[in-house]
């Protein structure tokens, strides 16, 4: 089958690339995006050479490779993601692209009947109710690549869904889990940037210190497992071992637990999300109790962002598009030292708590929410200094 991979230059990215020197005889890569990484083409093409599409942030890349390689299509700009996604119009995406750009990519992955892996948390954050729809009406299929979201997937292979209770994601708590609120004042970028057991991209990071990724990780799980929020929990795991697992109604447990690797997430989403419920699978343990997994309990109120997802997942319309705009411009301001890491969480609920939602939830609706919204985030910022 066909494969056109969105984000290739990112961490998701470059990891699906490897995993799929494994997948040769089920996946033939055909296109994908760099952003301003046009650099690793050259590299890329020589390990993979039946690509025929490639999309590039910049005008000057688009002219520069486009010269360089005549035998390929290229594509440049957002505008470019779209076109890169119908340049084969049977081919399967990996959406790895970060912010709200890979929204659009997935709706029309989605409209022409095509599977869809995805990586990119805000299409179903902002997006997500439009995307079930397109779901049920054209007959495309999602399939999860983040960790916590595959852990649930392959838990569920294991069960009848008519048995399930309810479902639960894990954070690591992020370095900060033992700080005091009064200790978060002295916080620096730097601290931020130190997740204890992962290696990931800025943004990302600073979600995971805050829990915000976590927040969207909740409304996530709502659409891709149909699931209210009431039924999804989250626990903590601080060495990551433990991804996710599901109750049953019976109070048994299954469990996803392995080393902290987003290896076999790709791979089991590159295999469908499918594997042999009749064979040991030693990442899955079947339990009476989670005692041996050492988990603990989640604080909400020390992680009161959570109330977000609950938030997002009752309102809809466009609620997830302003909490995911205030969340990216806010985190950017901190990344560039423009606000401090208590301003970045203070300021999310001021803002959250200043702004009108509505139930629309059409793409142009929702991009006009997000611009709007950051235009307002932005001088708001201002002010404040």
């Amino acid at each position: 089958m066909n494969l056109i991979l969105l984000g290739a230059s990112g961490s998701i990215g470059t990891q699906t690339l490897s995993c799929l020197q494994n997948f040769k005889n089920k996946w033939t890569l055909v296109g994908l995006s760099v952003g301003n990484k046009a650099f690793l083409i050259d590299s890329i093409l020589e390990k993979f050479n039946n690509i025929k599409y490639i999309c590039v942030k910049n005008k000057k890349d688009y002219l520069s490779y486009k010269k360089k390689y005549p035998n390929i299509k290229f594509f440049y700009g957002n505008k470019g993601l779209v076109k890169l996604v119908n340049a084969d119009k049977r081919s399967a995406v990996v959406n790895a692209l970060v912010s709200y750009i890979g929204l659009k990519p997935s709706i029309v992955t989605l409209k022409r009947n095509r599977i869809l892996l995805l990586a990119n948390k805000e299409s179903l954050v902002i997006g997500g109710s439009l995307l079930k729809k397109l779901v049920s009406k054209h007959k495309g299929r999602i399939i999860p690549i983040d960790s916590e979201h595959s852990a649930i997937s392959k838990c569920l292979l294991f069960s009848d869904t008519n048995e399930v209770d309810s479902i639960t994601i894990t954070a690591s708590g992020g370095p900060f889990f033992n700080l005091t609120k009064e200790e978060l004042k002295n916080v620096k970028l730097e601290d931020a940037l130190k997740h204890p057991n992962w290696s990931m991209g800025k943004k990302i990071t600073i979600d995971s210190a805050t829990m915000m990724n976590k927040v969207f990780e909740v409304i996530e799980a709502h659409y891709l497992f149909n699931y209210p929020y009431e039924k999804i929990n989250v626990m903590i795991d601080r060495i990551s071992h433990t991804h996710g697992f599901i109750k049953l109604k019976n109070n048994d447990y299954i469990v996803n637990n392995s080393n902290p690797s987003m290896i076999s997430s790709i791979n089991f989403a590159l295999n469908m999300n499918s594997c042999n419920v009749n064979e040991n699978q030693d990442d899955i343990y079947k339990v009476k109790s989670l005692e041996q997994f050492n988990l603990l309990p989640f604080d909400y109120n020390r992680f009161d962002l959570m109330k977000y997802a609950k938030f997002v997942i009752e309102h809809k319309g466009n609620s997830g598009a302003i909490l995911c705009t205030i969340n990216d411009t806010l985190v950017n301001s901190f990344i560039n030292k423009r606000i401090t890491y208590v301003e970045l969480l203070e300021n999310i609920d001021k803002i959250m708590s200043s702004v009108k939602f509505s139930k629309c939830d059409n793409y142009l609706s929702l991009i006009l929410t997000i611009k709007y919204t950051k235009k307002r985030i932005l001088k708001y910022i201002q002010r404040s200094k």
